[in-house]
């Protein structure tokens, strides 16, 4: 089998370096595509997919492209070098797969809710799409028919369900590479210290909204009051005079660390810079060092306990088996679609962020009142809990979730092989 894997962006490694590694070890020719095109600044320029950043592998050595933007891309593919081409991104509408048999397949593995939210229906004009678990081929049915995609049993949700392949999670395969212990020693944190990781309030990279920018984010009390009163926003006024902001909240994860004797590790992304007051009062702050195998789940693999805002990380945190704190905030205040608060971001029991004994949402005011007295056994993982929260959202907790992938990639090939 020969396959190739999109990469336009370096960070991608830490979701395909898995399947990359699993498809080397069992002898595939692999390459992978790094696209020139992608822009070397801006937000996410720091993610620019250079060559000589790219991962080791344990299974070997890719053989590794180089191509600028869509039209060499296309070129690529006409080429018929490769079987299947595994990409975050939906098959794209400029490309017409039945006019030539040299398109390789295309196959779309999925990235949390950003597939489904970003690509819409168009999903289903890739060949397979890779899913977590049956939760979500039934999560893209209700949020296509909700937004109008789709309808029910038209041919939009039938391709869906055809092409759909649940798979588990593949980047949870690389913890096996992981050693904790390791960890500890390069980054200076005692052998048997518990370790509390935030991950901060996504400021610069969240839908830019009033609250998040001007209130929440803002430790200045002039500062709020002057935009308050400049845009006529009076019911943060309450927000101000509780002192409901960023600062307290990680004041009250600071001194809920001191009581429980805890390492406060903070680790962000280049594009969310951690402010000034969270970095004084944290023992350690990291940003992504590498990829494969990534920081996120090197800083997982030694915490006692997650505390984050409605992060995307949740997959690997629970994934990983780590207690996790979300603090919640509403729609009201932020600009995200209303729609992903009603079937995602929510503290309703048994939903992705609020399941009894694997993970507690609580709002701002009740962090900044209560957390502080609180202990690391309040967070105690269940793991009878956890073992249902996988099987629902994550699909397997077996480490094989990389090879599903690639057999159900050569069951794919082979089928349209026998086709022609």
């Amino acid at each position: 089998m020969r396959i190739a894997f999109q990469i336009e962006r370096k960070n991608y490694y830490r979701l395909f370096g898995p399947i990359v590694d699993r498809a080397l070890h069992e002898g595939w020719e692999v390459e992978c595509w790094h696209d020139y095109k992608q822009p070397r600044t801006g937000q996410k320029g720091y993610e620019f997919p250079e060559l000589n950043a790219v991962p080791r592998f344990i299974g070997g050595k890719p053989d590794y492209k180089i191509y600028h933007g869509a039209e060499q891309l296309d070129s690529l593919l006409a080429q018929g070098s490769v079987d299947a081409f595994i990409s975050l991104n939906s098959f794209p509408d400029r490309l017409d797969s039945s006019a030539s048999s040299r398109i390789p397949a295309w196959i779309t593995i999925q990235h949390i809710v950003d597939t489904f939210i970003k690509f819409g229906s168009k999903v289903v004009s890739s060949q397979m799409c890779c899913l977590y678990s049956e939760y979500w081929l039934q999560w893209a049915i209700e949020y296509f028919r909700n937004k109008n995609y789709s309808f029910p049993s038209d041919q939009t949700e039938k391709m869906l369900m055809n092409k759909s392949r649940c798979v588990g999670f593949p980047e949870l395969d690389q913890c096996r590479l992981i050693d904790p212990e390791e960890v500890r020693k390069r980054w200076g944190i005692p052998k048997d210290q518990p370790v509390v990781v935030l991950l901060p309030f996504p400021t610069w990279t969240a839908p830019y909204s009033f609250w998040s920018h001007y209130i929440y984010s803002q430790s200045s009390t002039y500062l709020q009051l002057y935009h308050i009163l400049r845009t006529a926003r009076i019911k943060y006024v309450k927000h101000v005079l509780k002192g409901w902001n960023d600062f307290a909240v990680v004041r009250a994860v600071k001194e809920f660390c001191k009581r429980n004797g805890a390492f406060l590790l903070v680790k962000s992304r280049l594009k969310d810079p951690i402010p000034p007051y969270m970095e004084a009062v944290a023992d350690k702050c990291i940003y992504d060092e590498r990829h494969y195998p990534a920081t996120i789940l090197e800083t997982l693999s030694i915490a006692h306990l997650c505390i984050n805002f409605y992060s995307t990380a949740f997959t690997e945190v629970i994934g990983i088996g780590i207690p996790n704190l979300c603090i919640e905030y509403s729609a009201e205040d932020t600009d995200y679609d209303p729609l992903l608060y009603t079937m995602m971001i929510n503290h309703q029991e048994g939903g992705f962020y609020q399941y009894r004994g694997v993970s507690t949402c609580m709002s701002i005011p009740e962090v900044i009142e209560t957390l502080p007295g609180k202990s690391l056994s309040d967070f105690k993982m269940d793991s009878h809990e956890r073992k249902a929260y996988v099987e629902k959202f994550l699909g397997y907790d077996d480490g094989q979730s990389s090879k599903r992938v690639l057999d159900e990639i050569q069951a794919l090939v082979a089928k349209g092989k026998s086709q022609t």
